[in-house]
């Protein structure tokens, strides 16, 4: 090869060295996620609103503006209401976070309306930190908190050991027994009596013909309404999630909460990235919620679990909430399942289930 054309080589390879260089300067002096300036920016969150909202507000958002100048606001709802308008605002949301229950947060992700998490791992370093059943396949979404869904009683009314969703058909509590609605977590109390039979939510003839056996219930729709019936001594026993019995036993009521030996059910609140909203400030709020010292905090305030596994819980609350192994144990219904199934369940509770009430 003549010299020139080694010259000519060696210009070449110097330029593109040169533009490697500059490129890669370029790159190092790009502000990386948590240098950027979000400030006068409105992060939009769906939530459940009550308590719970207040708690997220309380032990999440506010430290969250704190820090980076933003302002959070919540838009309120129930899960699949919220999912409802995420799916209305697909060409143009208004939405950043979708903070619903499990079923609700795998429909979004099979429609495309989220991101994986995984598309902003530097942006969510905790992540690595979190139990790996609070975190969805693919990195999908994530749990910020779980609590178990078991059996609320009085124990001034019922003496007798409980450790069993058979429980709620005993004879001796007969007229005192609170049965959720069908709507009530996508049908679980479908799912309860089907345990009882050795099946699932995929099994729902062995849950509704094990509910028919059920004598003078009482149906609730909400954790205020069988609050309600508690205080009224109408009711004994019934499902309830964990946060809410402790809440009632805060009060003064003599409440016992246990998780059955069929198993509990894990309700896991699931944060998920919404396509095409600010993205990037949503994924550092998921960060910063999963977060072991914000969630201690959060934990304490609803006596809900974390799912943080660095999170250091007080003695008193590890006894309360599902943490470590117990978080494994816990049986998490596919809610996505039971909803396309919901409409047929709806029909069939009313005909065979409601009567249930006077007989």
């Amino acid at each position: 090869m003549s010299r020139k054309g080694i010259a000519c080589i060696s210009i070449s390879v110097s330029c593109l060295l040169l533009v490697a260089l500059l490129a890669g300067g370029a790159l190092l002096v790009r502000p990386a996620a948590a240098q950027q300036s979000f400030a006068g920016q409105t992060l939009v969150i769906t939530d459940w609103g009550g308590p719970w909202g207040e708690s997220l507000r309380r032990n999440v958002a506010a430290p969250f503006e704190k820090k980076y100048g933003v302002t959070v606001k919540f838009d309120v709802g129930k899960s699949y209401e919220n999912l409802a308008k995420v799916r209305a605002q697909r060409h143009n949301p208004q939405i950043d976070i979708l903070f619903v229950d499990y079923g609700a947060s795998q429909w979004a992700a099979q429609e495309g309306l989220t991101v994986p998490l995984s598309n902003y791992a530097a942006s969510i370093p905790n992540l690595a930190d979190v139990y790996p059943q609070a975190v969805a396949p693919g990195q999908a979404f994530v749990a910020t908190r779980v609590s178990a869904q078991g059996i609320m009683y009085n124990e001034q009314k019922i003496k007798k050991p409980v450790d069993s969703w058979a429980a709620l058909w005993d004879k001796d509590f007969e007229g005192h027994v609170g049965v959720t609605g069908i709507q009530w977590g996508t049908g679980k109390m479908v799912t309860t009596a089907a345990f009882l039979m050795g099946g699932n939510e995929k099994s729902p003839d062995l849950g509704f013909n094990k509910l028919k056996e059920l004598r003078k219930i009482k149906i609730f729709e909400s954790a205020s309404q069988v609050a309600q019936l508690f205080q009224q001594g109408e009711v004994w026993i019934a499902p309830q999630l964990g946060p809410a019995a402790y809440a009632l036993q805060k009060s003064g009521m003599p409440i016992r909460f246990v998780l059955p030996k069929e198993g509990a059910f894990g309700m896991f609140d699931n944060m998920s990235i919404v396509k095409g909203g600010k993205e990037q400030l949503a994924a550092l709020f998921i960060n910063f919620a999963l977060d072991p010292a914000v969630q201690v905090e959060h934990a304490k305030d609803l006596t809900v679990g974390p799912t943080n596994r660095k999170a250091v819980l007080p003695p008193d609350l590890q006894q309360k909430v599902p943490a470590g192994e117990q978080i494994g144990r816990l049986y998490l219904q596919d809610d996505r399942y039971a909803n396309s199934q919901l409409p047929a369940w709806t029909e069939r509770w009313n005909r065979e289930v409601v009567p249930m009430i006077t007989k």
